[in-house]
């Protein structure tokens, strides 16, 4: 299921481990965000593999092979194998939100077919809702997948048009312990004031 989550990664076209929160800053997109001590950063090479498998998968369900050097992973973590964050950016040209939504509407409908072309007989519950980090609101894509009729995962998918980048959050969790923790690290990170990420 981890693989999974790296589709998202192709789609908007450093390994550690300690003891203590570790806070990140990206210039881009002005963004600080900490990273709680109980996840672990996933080792850049195999991150790398793991897009490129994901960009087949998506090239399957979409027919079309994305462009994954137009992105750039900020920030990618693990907690064991019961959660996964990711974050990325890319460059948007969209002359437009209206336009930039139909993309990202697309993006998510390919990413639901790959998901269900890969786990057939699994039952998929989907949402939408709209997410406010910092006082900017989010687009956030929600599917909550039954295994096997007992395992239940949660996938989220928080996406937004930012000073000309596309920011694309995605993450899952198995335990609602760890859901809780994610969110509230996403609630208290913060964005830094520009001309236009102003604009709410």
């Amino acid at each position: 299921m981890r693989l999974l989550t790296f589709i998202l990664f192709t789609l908007i076209w450093a390994t550690s481990c300690g003891q203590n929160s570790r806070t990140f800053k990206f210039k881009e997109i002005g963004w600080t965000i900490t990273l709680p001590a109980d996840f672990t950063l996933v080792d850049s090479a195999i991150d790398a593999e793991n897009k490129v498998q994901g960009s087949k998968m998506l090239e399957d369900a979409g027919g079309i092979k994305p462009d994954i050097s137009k992105s750039k992973d900020l920030l990618s973590a693990t907690k064991g194998q019961t959660a996964d964050f990711n974050v990325t950016i890319s460059k948007s040209s969209a002359p437009n939100l209206h336009y930039w939504d139909s993309l990202n509407n697309n993006a998510i409908k390919i990413f639901y077919k790959a998901m269900v072309n890969q786990a057939p007989n699994a039952r998929f519950d989907t949402l939408r809702t709209t997410d406010t980090i910092d006082g900017l609101a989010f687009k956030n894509f929600q599917m909550h997948v039954k295994v096997n009729n007992n395992v239940l995962v949660h996938n989220f998918y928080i996406t937004r048009l930012y000073d000309g980048y596309t920011i694309a959050i995605n993450y899952y969790y198995i335990d609602e312990a760890t859901g809780e923790e994610i969110k509230r690290m996403l609630q208290d990170s913060k964005f830094a004031a520009t001309l236009i990420g102003t604009l709410k």
